[in-house]
């Protein structure tokens, strides 16, 4: 007959399923919460490099995007507001007072071409590669 040595791992189950499972116990959803960072979509086509960042309900006017050597900044500021409580309820998940996300950027791009809108919710910031870098990914058409 073998023994099985009973341990007491429960208080730490969630820290557990958090680093084996990657799952979204209470606790890592407040932790999201309380970060308040906007999620990102990351693309890269043969021409540029897209980031995307969902931020619903901000102005354009509130954000700034910093550019320092390769790594692009994406902030907003807090900003000073008075509003009338008429909820008697209230959970905001979207609703940003602050953050900031930087994205380093590869070497191969075209930094005085870079753009951004902000539309629907989605700010979009074009980033294009340089010319020489395009031309260097292409097919070669056989004669």
């Amino acid at each position: 007959n073998m023994k099985i040595a009973q341990h007491n791992f429960m208080p730490n189950l969630n820290t557990i399923l958090d680093e084996v499972m990657g799952s979204e116990t209470f606790e890592t959803v407040k932790r999201n919460l309380v970060s308040n960072k906007p999620l990102a979509n990351i693309y890269e086509t043969e021409t540029a490099h897209l980031i995307e960042l969902a931020i619903p309900g901000v102005k354009k006017e509130d954000l700034t995007i910093d550019l320092h050597e390769n790594k692009l900044t994406i902030s907003l500021s807090e900003k000073e507001t008075t509003t009338e409580k008429t909820n008697l309820k209230e959970r905001k998940e979207f609703n940003y007072s602050k953050f900031s996300r930087a994205f380093n950027l590869p070497k191969n791009i075209d930094f005085d071409k870079i753009e951004a809108k902000n539309e629907n919710g989605i700010l979009t910031v074009t980033i294009p590669k340089k010319e020489e870098e395009i031309k260097k990914n292409r097919t070669i058409t056989i004669k």
